[in-house]
């Protein structure tokens, strides 16, 4: 085989390989767009056998009038066609050069459809045919050769297993759905019979319900604006002669057009929503004679000898959408009774009971035990766990496509994210393949401007579901909606709660005007309560994985010239250095032993209360990566006592960063409505890392509230939310930083001395650079080694000459470690050659500011990025010359970029489009250039592939 072929067709398989048996649709696209791809067979249609109807029914339909093909079906037997002989034999044939073959043909087929030639493969599962792959083509002559389509069998067979297990579960909820009609109707029949029953001069009753008759097509190319049909169905008749129902029932689908048809006079098409109840006041309609009126089936009501006619519309009251119209005949003319019309109404309000609640729950139960089964599988990618559910949710209430976004919080904005930029999920796609790459989506009401507003980011904004039947009128009128598919016509989204926060939102499309009803909304509801735990905890994993992968960055590093690193990263050989070291090893394994027992024995937090840590160190001694190593310690011993995958739980804040309430807010969390900003439910972070491990620093800037409440916390692991007076409980191993003497705040009565006693019941004091000075030699080696590693990009390491570090050693360093790290940065771009001596250290002390901020890092950087910013947005340079070159010449660290990328999404472009537009890498329509397109293109690989940065 083509090794070409036999790589692409693999990549096939695997990606076929991870559907679910909900994913049919999707497992037939991949196929036929991998003829296509690899083959050019432009032309092809997939029959497989549904035993519900007992023929091959054309399932896919691709190219050329694939949609008129579509829902198309064959018999099996006899076998007077290619697919079904094909079918039968389990031997694939083809036109061209056999004429045996081409007088199976079936020339009305093809003339129809202008197929000249097919090739006609059996999809064969087990040994047994289960469809029919064929491959058309307008033109004369030789398809494909005779080596490719073995090459084909191969392929299509090697799925076959992938296409059965679909197949029947699409085939098992297709055949659910007949019965469940097949229930309503005999329902319905009997709710006819009961109606002749109850009034002496009725003669016939019958129920018609709206008609969608049309099959729709789920590939492309898709039925457009397709409506809900503009014809009601008869569900049941009963007449007290027999032979008069099958005469009534001879055209079973009655037009709804006014003029033509009785039941015209009281519903009609609306373009939006479906069959709708016609004008505003909604009442029974009586007509005297119906032989004096003008109506297509007038010849049926005079051959059965109908006369008077009472019609009962039941409908939606919100949508006015009919449910169902009753009808009930006479053979003499006759005025009904305000009693008989009384009671004929509420027999049709049971009559609209049954129809809306027979025989519709086995089908929700079984596939919402599916998804209930997914929550006690061990899976821990939200976008797998995302896409299971959506799969069974969109095959489930029949819909055309649909997405799970997830809510993410972009500098205070909420937004809904369904991909990033690089087209990876965040949330899931169902049917992907039908809508173009989702944008990023604002959550908002009417305060948002009207370009930037979505149906999702409304049902996020009001936590409520939205039902949308008409996508043009809604984007036309208030404009909450936002397209990603021409194709789509209704909409409807439910919001993922938990807790009363909006976590994402369920999001279901339809090709078709007036598809979703008020019991497709009850359902897709319902799985959003379901998978709403789920989906939080599976964020929260993700949130606490990547606090993981960054403490480790941070605390990862080490430089290759230096020797003297404990546990992950602190550096030192002095005294009081091997003192931290040694009190840190002497905790943590008790420590660990307290924090796994929670989860085997009994509560006895009330005895002894919770473990606590004080760390103690002036202002950059490293307080917080010194926490860094000891969480690493013991997540590093939590994964070898649970699992290797699972983490234990993190939080971290600073004290300092908030004040009153919503310092109380941050620990222990608040209800709705308990301050100004208060608009949902919220856990605290001490209730978030429940059997984990959290880090106060600035703990001394504490308020007495928020003292107060923390004592008791660390008494029994009890607190209250703001504004709440319900207890809750949680497990944590508190550790707590401050830069203060907290004696001396006792003694100023500004912290509570109960308090400092039970935090610091276990206590690390990290020395200060000054009484660690035989440290300064390695500390200033591994700093530079990382400042190298940012800003060199390979090289050789630079190092501090004799007097450099002959000049620290008697430095007074005011800001301890993180002041030397500053001292070396500033160094590090100021030295020549690959040395940093005393001269460059004195030159980098002289561009310490005056102020009191210190000369960091970030500032140094944040002061260039605003520099090349300004000057692409002034219009003096572009892309190219601001950051693509200086960064090749090295002229700029990849900090920098991120820096910039992030001024721009600052200033409200979110997606990398927008961006590479801003920051003038290419015009805006450069979609439309392929000059433009390119420069994108170059734009999007540079931050990527080069710079590395995913957005």
């Amino acid at each position: 085989m083509n090794q070409d072929y036999s790589k692409r067709l693999n990549e096939i398989r695997e990606k076929i390989s991870g559907f679910g048996k909900e994913n049919l649709h999707d497992i037939l696209h991949f196929v036929g767009v991998g003829l296509e791809d690899i083959f050019g067979c432009k032309r092809n249609r997939m029959y497989l056998e549904d035993l519900t109807e007992g023929v091959l029914i054309c399932s896919y339909a691709r190219g050329e009038m694939g949609t008129e093909l579509y829902g198309t079906s064959i018999f099996i037997s006899p076998q007077t066609s290619v697919v079904a002989r094909a079918f039968v034999d389990r031997v694939s044939y083809w036109t061209w050069k056999n004429s045996e073959v081409r007088e199976m043909f079936n020339k009305e087929l093809a003339s129809k459809f202008n197929i000249k030639e097919m090739l006609a493969i059996p999809i064969i599962f087990s040994g047994k045919s289960i469809g029919v792959m064929t491959i058309d083509s307008s033109k004369e002559g030789e398809i494909v050769e005779e080596k490719t389509i073995k090459v084909i069998e191969d392929f299509i067979w090697g799925v076959s297993h992938n296409i059965e297990r679909a197949k029947k579960f699409h085939q098992h909820l297709k055949f659910s759905r007949k019965v469940d009609e097949a229930k309503i109707g005999e329902a319905a029949s009997q709710m006819m019979r009961s109606a002749v029953k109850i009034v002496d001069k009725l003669t016939l009753a019958s129920v018609l319900v709206p008609d969608d008759a049309k099959a729709k097509s789920p590939f492309p190319p898709f039925n457009k604006g397709g409506d809900e049909g503009d014809y009601m169905k008869i569900l049941a008749t009963y007449s007290r002669d027999i032979s008069d129902k099958d005469i009534y029932e001879d055209k079973h689908c009655v037009e709804i057009i006014k003029g033509e048809s009785l039941i015209g006079k009281v519903v009609c098409d609306d373009p939006g929503r479906g069959i709708i109840y016609r004008g505003d006041i909604i009442k029974p309609l009586y007509i005297d004679d119906v032989k004096a009126e003008s109506f297509k089936r007038k010849p049926i009501a005079e051959k059965i000898g109908l006369t008077s006619l009472y019609m009962v519309p039941r409908f939606d009251p919100l949508t006015k959408k009919v449910i169902c119209v009753v009808n009930y005949y006479t053979r003499e003319r006759y005025r009904f009774t305000q009693f008989e019309e009384e009671l004929l109404c509420s027999h049709a309000e049971m009559v609209e009971k049954v129809i809306k609640d027979v025989g519709r729950e086995h089908i929700e139960i079984e596939v919402l035990s599916e998804i209930t089964e997914l929550l006690s599988e061990k899976e821990e990618d939200l976008s797998r766990f995302a896409t299971k559910v959506l799969s069974k949710a969109n095959e489930l209430i029949d819909a055309d496509t649909g997405s799970i976004a997830i809510v993410k919080n972009v500098g205070g904005v909420k937004w809904l994210l369904v991909e990033n930029e690089e087209g990876v999920l965040v949330g899931a796609k169902s049917r992907g393949w039908r809508k173009k790459a989702i944008p990023p989506l604002k959550v908002g009401g009417e305060n948002l401007d009207k370009s930037e507003r979505s149906l999702t980011g409304y049902v996020a904004y009001i936590k409520m579901p939205y039902l949308c039947n008409d996508v043009q009128s809604e984007s036309s009128s208030s404009g909450f909606y936002k397209e990603v598919s021409e194709d789509v016509r209704s909409e409807l989204a439910v919001s993922i709660l938990y807790d009363d926060d909006i976590i994402g939102i369920i999001n279901l499309d339809s090709f078709k005007k007036g598809f979703f009803t008020e019991e497709h909304k009850r359902i897709l509801t319902i799985i959003a309560r379901l998978v709403s735990s789920h989906i939080h905890d599976l964020l929260r994993i993700q949130e606490l994985q990547q606090e993981v992968r960054q403490l480790k960055k941070d605390i990862g590093y080490r430089a290759p010239n230096v020797s003297s690193y404990s546990l992950d990263n602190i550096i030192g050989k002095s005294l009081k250095i091997k003192d931290v070291i040694e009190v840190i090893n002497t905790i943590v394994v008790p420590v660990f032993n307290r924090i796994v027992s929670w989860g085997e024995k009994g509560t006895i937090e009330e005895r002894i209360g919770l473990s606590s840590l004080l760390i103690i160190g002036e202002t950059g001694s490293g307080k917080e990566i010194l926490f860094n190593n000891i969480y690493s310690k013991l997540n590093e011993m939590y994964k070898k006592e649970r699992a290797p995958t699972v983490n234990l739980p993190l939080k971290k804040t600073n004290i300092a960063a908030y004040s009153g309430e919503l310092t109380y807010s941050e620990l222990f969390g608040h209800k709705k409505g308990s301050f100004t900003g208060a608009d949902s439910d919220r856990k605290g972070i001490l209730e978030d890392a429940d059997g984990g491990v959290v880090f106060l620093d600035e703990i001394g800037d504490a308020d007495p509230k928020t003292q107060v409440q923390l004592l008791r916390f660390l008494d029994n692991g009890g607190f209250y939310r703001l504004g709440e007076n319900r207890i809750r409980y949680s497990r944590v191993f508190l550790v707590a930083a401050t830069n203060k003497d907290l004696r001396e705040e006792i003694m100023q009565g500004r912290f509570r001395e109960d308090l400092y006693y039970r935090l610091s019941e276990l206590s690390i004091v990290i020395p200060p650079l000054r009484e660690r000075r035989e440290d300064i030699p390695d500390l200033s080696a591994h700093f530079l080694s990382e400042i190298h590693s940012v800003y060199g990009r390979g090289g050789v390491i630079p190092e501090l000459t004799e007097d450099a570090i002959k000049f620290f050693m008697e430095y007074e360093f005011k800001g301890n470690v993180r002041e030397l790290r500053s001292i070396l940065l500033r160094g590090y771009f100021l030295k020549e050659g690959r040395r940093v001596d005393k001269d460059g250290i004195i030159a980098a002390l002289r561009f310490e500011p005056k102020s009191a901020d210190e000369m960091t890092a970030d500032s140094l950087k944040e002061n260039r990025a605003s520099e090349i910013y300004r000057s692409i947005i002034s219009g003096d340079e572009d892309f190219w010359s601001a950051i693509y070159n200086p960064f090749k010449m090295r002229e700029i660290p990849r900090d920098v970029v991120k820096l910039i990328l992030e001024k721009a999404r600052i200033n409200g472009d979110i997606s990398l489009p927008m961006i590479a537009v801003k920051l003038k890498a290419c015009k805006k329509d450069f979609s439309k250039s392929a000059v433009e397109k390119k420069k994108y293109i170059s734009f999007r690989n540079f931050l990527y592939k080069t710079v590395k940065i995913t957005l």
